[in-house]
């Protein structure tokens, strides 16, 4: 169960203490951070779209879903503070779908996140500084975002629609006064909805979802206007993968993470029901090749490169792990973690049943339509690890995967990763997406170096200088804490401190001449070890003069 190290931060699910309203945050659909805080995005009552789409009752396991105003919690990143309501959209806006810190890092960064407008025709766009609330900017074509980047130091939003699909690429560009968006002019040749972003090498990335296979394009230049390279078309060599959901940049180089939707392949005739994802390294060369894939289901002969068999078959051998939701580099790893649709079939039956009968027969509960269902996963044995619930992966060099989950971080209502995000402060925060339940918010904090690792510090600690209760002594006795540092920075040394310094000649004249009594100079002693200082007090401030300098 271990699930390397990956904790809950949040003590009820969908954030809110009220019951009703907390399931209806069902996807962590935006993630980001600013100052002291971890922001969430939340998507509303988000499979019920499906439903009422195919013009099906909403599964009664999905209930409640009578509130679409979108919410943003948040909560400091040191964990001192519980979940907070941040903001509401007054109007119906089904969620917040993707969220970015801009400029990154820099005193003058800001949030941005995007919404829909109840019609569902404009992403609308808001803005939040450390001081003032989210407050509207603009309102964009295309429904919802599902990605934004920072690019040459300006902001590039892409929208698609929240819903339907209408095959236009649509991206705007924070215009210089940060008052709204310039929409960048595509050329004919680029056609789908542009579902993820990456500025690296230099050039802007952009994923198209379209049906016959997902495209990657780049700016042949840095910017937009100096035109557009083709580098990954036709599914990378399989039709069915229509989606490219992220890219991230690891080992010097884009690794995406693709996706399909269940059943869609059935209404152009071909008889695939779901197949898993596929992972896609592409090189500063622009070349690609298939990480994580098996044969293809449906091959194509893309015009930029040769589909290989990757060294793990599609979805890592589960073909309900349809997405690569989210793929992160993080450290010197790589996470990458799926959307496994297998627990939505029992509501979607629930659905079916409600459909024909108009309501759930008493012999026939959800529960025991779950049973069932998961039996009989079990029993198909071409299926492994037939379990509720999304998988999460890592590696540690993009090629040679480890399993961390395949039953959602253990709770197989979690069906989803829906956002992976590495935060400033060296903790990656995964966001899941629950319809039963409402999301949970995980987070893996970064192993602190252990410094008995070191030769050094060993040595060090076996002549019993630097345990605990030694340094501690010592960093008040040679003022080496914070307020030695700020004292050292001010070369405003105490009377004690001055008085030692001429005890033990550590002005630079003296200490130059010692130097050179002592043969102390790296040229006399041509790169061997130094003789041990004459004294234990002179050995302590050689130590003490190293670890000083260390500090600054």
């Amino acid at each position: 169960m271990d699930f390397s190290k990956f904790m809950k931060i949040t003590p009820i699910n969908g954030f809110s203490e009220e019951t009703a309203d907390a399931r209806q945050n069902d996807y962590a659909w935006a993630m980001s951070e600013l100052g002291e805080y971890l922001y969430v995005g939340t998507g509303r009552n988000i499979p019920n779209l499906a439903f009422d789409g195919l013009g099906l009752p909403v599964p009664a396991s999905f209930l409640p879903n009578d509130d679409y105003r979108a919410e943003i919690w948040r909560v400091k990143k040191d964990g001192s503070t519980d979940w907070e309501l941040d903001f509401k959209t007054t109007e119906k806006s089904f969620g917040f779908r993707f969220m970015i810190q801009y400029p990154q890092n820099r005193i003058s960064a800001k949030l941005y996140t995007a919404a829909t407008s109840s019609d569902g025709r404009f992403a609308i766009i808001y803005r939040r500084t450390e001081r003032l609330s989210w407050s509207e900017l603009a309102r964009l074509e295309g429904g919802t975002s599902r990605s934004m980047v920072e690019h040459l130091r300006r902001l590039y939003v892409a929208t698609v629609p929240l819903t339907s699909t209408d095959n236009v690429p649509r991206v705007y560009v924070l215009n210089e006064s940060e008052s709204g968006f310039d929409q960048i002019a595509l050329p004919a040749e680029i056609t789908g909805e542009i579902t993820s972003m990456i500025s690296i090498f230099g050039h802007l990335y952009i994923g198209l979802a379209k049906q016959g296979g997902f495209e990657v394009w780049r700016t042949i230049g840095s910017d937009p206007s100096s035109g557009w390279q083709l580098v990954v078309d036709k599914g990378a060599g399989d039709a069915i993968n229509i989606i490219p959901f992220e890219m991230t940049f690891y080992n010097g180089s884009i690794f995406l993470g693709t996706g399909m939707v269940p059943f869609l392949p059935l209404l152009s005739g071909t008889p695939v029901i779901t197949k898993g994802f596929d992972i896609v390294r592409i090189g500063a060369d622009d070349q690609w090749q298939v990480v994580v894939g098996s044969k293809p289901l449906i091959a194509t002969d893309p015009v930029t490169g040769t589909r290989n068999e990757g060294v793990y078959p599609s979805g890592f051998g589960n073909p309900f792990n349809a997405y690569c939701w989210q793929i992160q580099s993080y450290g010197e790893s790589i996470y990458a973690g799926s959307f496994d649709w297998s627990v939505v079939i029992p509501p979607s039956v629930q659905s079916l049943v409600q459909a024909l009968f108009e309501k759930l027969p008493d012999f026939l509960p959800f529960r025991v339509i779950e049973s069932v269902i998961l039996a009989t996963l079990n029993f198909i044995t071409a299926i492994p690890n037939p379990l509720f619930g999304f998988g999460l992966w890592k590696s540690d060099n993009g090629f040679k995967w480890e399993t961390i989950s395949t039953n959602g971080l253990g709770n197989g209502r979690n069906y989803g990763v829906r956002n992976l995000f590495p935060s400033v402060n060296g903790d990656l925060f995964l966001g899941t997406a629950n319809p039963f339940q409402g999301c949970e918010v995980w987070v893996k904090s970064m192993p602190m170096i252990d410094p008995s690792d070191d030769e050094e510090w060993n040595e060090l600690a076996e002549e019993e200088l630097l345990d605990e209760e030694a340094w501690d002594e010592l960093a008040e006795e040679e003022l080496l804490e914070e307020e030695w540092t700020e004292l050292a920075e001010e070369e405003q040394l105490d009377e004690e401190w001055n008085e030692l310094a001429e005890e033990e000649l550590l002005d630079e004249e003296e200490w130059n001449e010692l130097a050179e009594e002592e043969l102390l100079e790296e040229e006399t002693w041509g790169g061997q070890e130094s003789p041990a200082p004459s004294s234990a007090r002179e050995k302590l401030m050689q130590q003490l003069k190293d670890l000083s300098a260390g500090l600054k």
